[in-house]
């Protein structure tokens, strides 16, 4: 009788118990965001704003914790057990873990392109991978706006930032900290952005239209190799078979689209260079493997083949370009290389094999180049145009020709006022390195790679500081 009399007690013990356990969690976090936020060795402010936005929304949640619902502790529990990871972002953006030469040039390129109220963290990952994380205050309004109770609208008068900015993070491979060349791959991740938007507002649409047709031929698919059930259940396993048939080929065909696009902006964005730091990223991997074993990620040799046609333009034997000299032509023939692999059709034949892939890449090759161009326009109008390696050859050579002398590339004469650009100095030092090392059997030891390394990164700074200090020396001296 006694037992049964306290249990209203003890649920309300286990209550404040629990309550009070999610406010020291808040605390906690707390207190561990603003010891980070102490060590200020960071290269941009971004990693300071994530962690303002963390101590400020842990302090609030201590203090309203108590006027949440009993049954949404749990959800709290969650949301605090998330945004504490998200403090790993912020420890690895110091300057020690980080190429912090090319972190401002970068973060200014990428707000050039997705807009003046973005900001990206950048820092490595151990895991051999590229990767865009984010957007993080969107995260914490769509939850913290479900929850009355909070004082979302104090949250906001608090933070170092304003409503209407982002807050991305882009990772790299840890190992490949100094290798600039490779953070080409960054113009992939930020595609992510834009395709995003794009598959929000437009994918199901689209895939809506031709479902029926493809639903259709996976079904005659289906009823000529039937599952191996009882008569009695055939046309029930054919129809769920139908159906989960179709709704991976959706999948694949999204997954895919995306990484495709993304391929095509970083192409867009940076060139030719962005080729050759796919390719060298994928050289540990094999060209021909499905989708269907691989996350949905299209075959490599099926994405240097698009890549390729992208920026086909910028290939001597396929137009009446003719660089001005023999510097670009190494890595001009070195990409021929790279077209010759995809020749082959290798990766067509694994798609072709299985239903799922073949109708997901027939709906891709049919519709990608319109999606491409859609995704392209929303794009600044700085950016809409191609950034073309043949338009920049005159430039860029006077840029290789500061890397053969030991200098920097960040601008073709000194004190210029015209500093080369993010795109410019990446292709100087891609061009550079292939030159040399077709020339030089020699040369290509890790001293050499870490000196054309330093003078990338090098450059990538002080073409920085010229484009944002440069105008306003230049009315100082007027």
């Amino acid at each position: 009788m006694n037992s049964i009399q306290s249990f209203p007690n003890i649920l309300k013990w286990q209550e404040h118990f629990q309550r009070n356990e999610l406010r020291k969690f808040a605390l906690f976090l707390r207190r561990l965001a603003e010891k980070v936020l102490l060590t200020e060795d960071f290269t941009t402010k971004t990693p300071q704003k994530l962690a303002r936005l963390i101590i400020e929304t842990s302090k609030l949640l201590e203090t309203s914790i108590q006027e949440a619902p009993f049954e949404f502790l749990p959800s709290i529990d969650d949301f605090i057990e998330r945004i504490a990871a998200h403090l790993r972002y912020i420890e690895r953006a110091r300057i020690t873990q980080t190429p912090w030469s090319l972190v401002h040039s970068a973060e200014y390129f990428f707000k050039q392109q997705v807009g003046p109220k973005s900001n990206f963290i950048i820092r490595p990952t151990w895991s051999y991978n590229y990767s865009l994380i984010g957007e993080f205050w969107g995260f914490y309004k769509t939850v913290l706006k479900c929850w009355s109770w909070f004082p979302l609208d104090e949250l906001k008068k608090k933070l170092p930032f304003e409503d209407n900015e982002t807050i991305y993070c882009i990772s790299f491979p840890r190992i490949e900290r100094q290798n600039c060349l490779l953070h080409v791959n960054w113009g992939h991740e930020l595609g992510h952005i834009f395709a995003a938007k794009w598959m929000e507002t437009n994918f199901a649409n689209m895939w809506t239209i031709v479902q029926p047709e493809i639903q259709k031929r996976i079904q005659d698919h289906v009823k000529k190799n039937p599952p191996p059930v009882d008569p009695l259940f055939k046309e029930v396993a054919i129809h769920d078979s139908v159906a989960r048939l179709t709704r991976k080929t959706m999948d694949t065909a999204r997954s895919g689209l995306c990484e495709l696009v993304c391929d095509i902006i970083g192409v867009h964005l940076f060139g030719p260079s962005a080729i050759a730091s796919a390719f060298e990223f994928a050289s540990r991997y094999f060209l021909d493997v499905s989708p269907l074993q691989c996350h949905y990620y299209p075959p490599w040799r099926y994405r240097f083949r698009e890549m390729l046609n992208y920026c086909e333009e910028d290939f001597e034997n396929h137009s009446d370009i003719s660089y001005h000299g023999s510097v670009i032509k190494p890595f001009i023939n070195w990409l021929h290389q790279v077209k010759e692999l995809t020749y082959q059709k290798s990766d067509i034949q694994i798609l072709e094999s299985n239903i799922i892939t073949k109708e997901a890449y027939d709906f891709i090759s049919s519709k990608s180049d319109i999606i491409i161009n859609q995704v392209i326009s929303l794009l600044p109008s700085c950016s809409q145009k191609q950034y073309k390696l043949h338009e920049r050859s005159e430039f860029i050579e006077k840029l290789v020709e500061r890397l053969r002398h030991g200098i920097p590339p960040n601008e073709t004469v000194n004190l210029s006022k015209n500093p080369a650009s993010l795109q410019d100095i990446i292709s100087a030092g891609w061009i550079f390195q292939i030159e040399r090392s077709s020339k030089d059997i020699k040369w290509g030891k890790i001293e050499d790679i870490d000196v054309l390394f330093r003078l990338v990164l090098k450059a990538c700074e002080s073409s920085h500081i010229q484009r944002i200090w440069g105008p306003e020396l230049n009315k100082k001296e007027e």
